[in-house]
């Protein structure tokens, strides 16, 4: 089944009620702009949206347009309100970015705060490793492993991550192991680290790439640590085409990887040939984590949602996540205790 988190109904100006939740502890944000003059159409445009799709703006009262959205998880943000077509920037914020084209933007910032879990852990807590294996072509590929020095008894859980040197750098992934593994209702935690040597090539649903994670980087990961790992006690991860992969390597793999997380995935990409794979799956134990940003591209937003229909209707577990954000690495690493303790948390 879909198991929803907290709904709080109409995200954003004319959305209705959505498929599944957004993220609790969500807030919003309120745009207002005084024109004088009555019934005019005004919009909010913004770089969240990529400047492409705007969000009509209510006339609360004679002259006096106004709307609200889901705080974004970011930083900053630069906007416009559109006056009848008119382009300009918010009379009532002084802070200004240039548009990169003889004007402005307005900026405003968003306090947004990380997961502290995330932060500084105690660096002699991890031993990294770098194992080399070949791929299906021949050429060496290099995995970064972290594992804990010592599991004080844990079983251990192992989880891959697709674009493996982005969660590195910008997801702040083994601090996030590292600290989780220091909690009593947590297993251990090793992370293996995946780089694509051609992204567009292995990442679009490749059966190589699929075949290559599974039986041979996976083995030779194990043998590094010195452990045999159950399926239930390994997940894989992505972002973006990595978060497709990793829903493909799970439908391909399903003996090896039963658990699956896609952040903003391009689950776009063949539905109909990942239906008629998920139907010969009918029955197996697979737990599937969906992770979309409200701001992403309507095409990204719808085609999660659909899958997660799917999923659902097929039978399988599935947590289906709306977060208020864009295709961004700040809503993708704020994510990921939640998802661990997802699969993992003893309960």
């Amino acid at each position: 089944m879909i198991r929803r988190e907290r709904l709080f109904g109409a995200i954003i100006a004319g959305v209705a009620a959505l498929f599944s939740g957004v993220v609790a502890g969500a807030e919003t944000i309120n745009f207002q702009l005084n024109t004088g003059k009555r019934g005019q159409n005004v919009l909010l445009a913004s770089d969240i949206f990529r400047w492409q799709d705007a969000l009509p703006m209510k006339e609360t009262a004679p002259g006096q347009y106004s709307v609200s959205m889901v705080e974004p998880w970011l930083y900053r943000m630069e906007y416009k309100f559109i006056v009848d077509g008119h382009w300009i920037p918010d009379p009532g914020n002084s802070e200004l970015a240039s548009d990169g084209m003889g004007g402005w933007n307005s900026v405003r910032h968003v306090d947004f705060r990380e997961d502290p879990i995330l932060g500084a852990s105690d660096p002699g807590s991890f031993v990294r490793n770098e194992i080399t294996v070949r791929d299906w072509e021949g050429d060496s590929r290099i995995i970064k492993v972290v594992r804990p020095r010592n599991t004080r008894g844990k079983r251990l859980v192992v989880v891959y991550f697709n674009d493996g040197d982005g969660y590195l750098e910008y997801a702040n992934a083994e601090n996030l192991l590292a600290n989780l593994s220091k909690d009593p209702k947590m297993p251990a935690f090793a992370g293996v680290f995946l780089n694509a040597k051609d992204r567009d090539r292995e990442y679009y649903a490749n059966d190589d790439y699929a075949a290559f994670v599974a039986r041979t980087v996976v083995p030779a990961v194990e043998r590094t640590l010195n452990a045999k790992i159950q399926p239930t006690d390994r997940l894989i991860i992505g972002i973006s085409l990595g978060g497709l992969s990793s829903f493909y390597i799970t439908l391909k793999h399903p003996d090896v990887f039963p658990f699956v997380t896609s952040q903003s995935g391009s689950l776009w990409f063949e539905p109909s040939r990942m239906h008629r794979i998920l139907r010969k799956l009918s029955g197996r134990k697979l737990r599937f984590v969906i992770q979309m940003g409200l701001y992403d591209e309507s095409d990204m937003v719808s085609s999660s949602r659909e899958m997660a229909r799917a999923l659902e209707g097929m039978g399988f577990d599935v947590i289906h996540t709306e977060f208020p954000g864009t295709h961004d690495w700040v809503p993708w690493r704020n994510l990921l205790q939640q998802t661990l303790r997802h699969f993992f948390e003893t309960r």
